[in-house]
């Protein structure tokens, strides 16, 4: 594999492992908030009619 193409693959992997652990930190601080079942509550009982 070419050296530059390896390094574009690399970096890849790097951005995304940094975005899930910034996605994830974002997803917890959304499910702590207090009030996020009331800014939700209509997409929530959505899903539940599933």
């Amino acid at each position: 594999m070419e050296d530059s193409k390896r390094k574009e693959i690399e970096k890849w992997i790097e951005t995304w492992e940094k975005a899930e652990s910034a996605l994830y930190n974002v997803k917890l601080k959304e499910l702590r908030a207090d009030d996020y079942y009331s800014q939700n509550q209509m997409f929530l009982d959505e899903m539940l009619q599933y």
